[in-house]
């Protein structure tokens, strides 16, 4: 009930500092393809009610698309798919960045994606029920961000399931802070050509078959990145 309090929380809020992201499918499936379009339109039908609910008690004038992290494998624009990956790449041009992920993760390593950025922190989380440490994760990303001397230049990324937004929106007072979702796999896929979901070893995935049996690695760059290991 926690979790599921804090994310209605989050979507109802009036804090115009905190931007909300809902599936552009509520509105239109025309950038889809069909296989998406499908699961989107038999959603909306049988939600129709809960969506219109929410968006009826929101106060929100506009809210941002949740599916740019899904791009690669749901647009069925190739252009489309290179202009919104290069746009969210520019979110962290020379800026310092702190990743907080799941133990697997290992969001944009060894795949160039933080090329432009100025250099890379990450808090390693559970990649499982990271919310039951959500307290202990904010603690240890708040203490990591007091110490840096500008937060104009600074942006914080999580790639951690729903608890990622939970945690973008109670950091969102200290910095620039995205639950930035599936887009390092997107990424991943874009990378091999892939325009479909496929097993990428080295990272962790909740969303294929034996998506949690992930490759080791050994990448010293990666190791010195790590600034904090919160257990369950």
């Amino acid at each position: 009930m926690g979790l599921q309090k804090d994310l209605l929380d989050v979507a109802s809020q009036e804090n115009n500092d905190v931007f909300i992201g809902l599936p552009h499918a509520f509105l239109s499936t025309s950038p889809d393809k069909l296989l998406v379009k499908s699961f989107w339109w038999a959603y909306v039908v049988n939600n129709r009610d809960n969506i219109t609910n929410f968006l009826n008690h929101s106060h929100r004038s506009y809210f941002l698309d949740t599916n740019f992290s899904r791009t690669v494998t749901e647009s069925r624009s190739k252009k489309t798919i290179k202009r919104i990956v290069t746009k969210v790449r520019h979110l962290w041009e020379n800026k310092r960045v702190l990743v907080i992920e799941g133990a697997g993760t290992r969001f944009g390593v060894g795949n160039g994606l933080f090329e432009n950025a100025l250099n890379v922190s990450r808090i390693i989380a559970p990649s499982r029920n990271a919310y039951n440490v959500i307290n202990k994760i904010e603690s240890s990303a708040v203490e990591f961000i007091s110490k840096q001397p500008r937060k104009d230049n600074f942006i914080v990324l999580i790639a951690l399931g729903p608890t990622a937004t939970v945690l973008a929106s109670r950091l969102s007072s200290i910095c620039q802070s995205i639950d930035i979702g599936h887009f390092d796999l997107q990424y991943e896929y874009l990378a091999m050509g892939k325009y479909h979901k496929t097993n990428v070893p080295t990272r962790y995935d909740n969303e294929i078959i034996n998506g949690d049996h992930v490759e080791d690695i050994h990448d010293e760059g990666y190791l010195e990145q790590i600034v904090a290991e919160i257990d369950e």
